[in-house]
């Protein structure tokens, strides 16, 4: 901990951006707007700490409770106002988990600074976050940047660093076109066991933007029909719409289901999210051999569990949104052996932690290196929802894996 007389009062951002990891405390005198420049100024913030913040997250920073004070262990602690000082070295002081946290104050009233561009693709990237849905052009640019930042051996973004959503929930969308920019697609086919209406999915900006073929599952015939009409009417897609499958998915039709669709054998991409029995969806999966592999996992479940709920073909989900206790699904070194035992390695998750990326062993190994469990579980959610959420449903029956 710094001592008192080594606080700094900074006019700008040059001395916070060279920490990795920043957690915004004090923010509660700011609007939205302001927060949201706080975020493009400093877009190393891994959470807001604020007990007065009405919203549950600001560009998919998440915002945690300064009672959570341990969510920014590994963070450096920026005070926006020097009220939020005094609270901050009250609230940590002799505490020795955060002997190395450093705290910078801001005198929060000055102009926010734009960001400073750190890599070759930063311009072009930002550029692209700004667009509205329609940004084909812009992610071919930062398709091909990506390709010659590669080759060239320039540097290699984290996955936090290159998410954006066009039509998935998380920064899926960002991810996988830095995967597929790198590994380049074979057959461009895309499967997606609960896709919902096909509008908010991990495929759809694959499908309508990159001109992939899909095959959307869905339990719901509501959101079947929805989908089915918006990409009918798609400029993008209308003349070869994905196929949706209204189906309920268990472990003895979920082959079936696929060969029905004339697909076998290698494809690009396979999505998980069921919210349910994707351990053993997966598990029993064997008429196609996916390059890549996205599933939810439940960060509930910290990195040393490797469990799964039991099988049921009529399991449904007890509450998965963040404020419901969440039993369901796998944790995620669960998920990690299943994907050893089927050749592929964890490459990496969403910034929030919900998201596992999974690669074919034979498949970018240069690119993509395996990295560890506890690394995709690190993030404030992660650590928020295992604390307050894993306590609700760690007595429900769970399968050793």
């Amino acid at each position: 901990m710094n001592n008192e007389t080594d606080f700094m009062w900074l006019k700008n951002t040059t001395e916070i951006r060279k920490y990795a990891n920043i957690a915004l405390w004090g923010a509660g005198k700011y609007c939205q707007t302001n927060l949201e420049k706080f975020i493009e100024a400093l877009p190393t913030i891994v959470c807001i700490l604020d007990d007065q913040c009405p919203f549950d997250s600001i560009k998919n920073i998440p915002i945690v409770r300064p009672a959570n004070t341990d969510a920014a262990m590994d963070a450096i602690v920026l005070a926006v106002d020097k009220q939020a000082i005094a609270k901050v070295k009250d609230r940590i002081k002799n505490d020795a988990q955060f002997s190395n946290i450093d705290i910078i104050p801001w005198c929060g009233d000055e102009d926010i600074p734009p960001a400073k561009q750190q890599n070759p693709y930063k311009e072009l990237f930002t550029r692209i976050l700004s667009e509205n849905i329609n940004s084909r052009e812009q992610q071919i640019q930062l398709s091909l940047s990506y390709r010659a930042m590669t080759d060239s051996l320039a540097i290699r973004p984290n996955f936090k660093d290159i998410e954006f959503r066009r039509f998935s929930q998380n920064g899926e969308d960002g991810i996988l076109l830095y995967i597929f920019s790198l590994i380049e697609p074979t057959n461009r086919i895309a499967i997606e066991m609960c896709a919902g209406d096909g509008i908010e999915c991990n495929t759809a900006n694959l499908i309508i933007n990159h001109g992939w073929h899909g095959v959307l599952f869905e339990g719901s015939n509501e959101r079947v029909e929805k989908g089915v009409q918006f990409y009918k009417t798609c400029r993008d897609t209308f003349r070869l719409p994905p196929k949706f499958i209204n189906a309920w998915i268990t472990k003895d039709n979920i082959n079936d289901l696929i060969l029905d669709c004339d697909i076998k054998g290698e494809v690009d991409l396979f999505s998980l999210d069921m919210d349910g029995v994707d351990y053993w969806i997966w598990k029993e999966l064997t008429c196609i051999y996916p390059r890549v592999v996205i599933v939810e996992y439940n960060n509930r479940w910290s990195a040393d569990q490797s469990v799964t709920v039991p099988y049921a073909d009529d399991f449904v989900c007890d509450g998965g949104l963040p404020d419901m206790p969440g039993y369901f699904g796998a944790s995620l070194a669960a998920f990690t052996k299943l994907g050893c035992e089927k050749g592929y390695r964890l490459i990496g998750s969403n910034r929030e932690n919900t998201n596992a990326f999974f690669m074919r062993n034979d498949v970018g190994a240069d690119y993509f290196p395996e990295v560890e469990v506890k690394d995709c579980l690190s993030h404030p959610y992660a650590i928020h929802q295992h604390k307050t959420k894993y306590p609700m449903i760690k007595d429900k029956p769970v399968v050793q894996i």
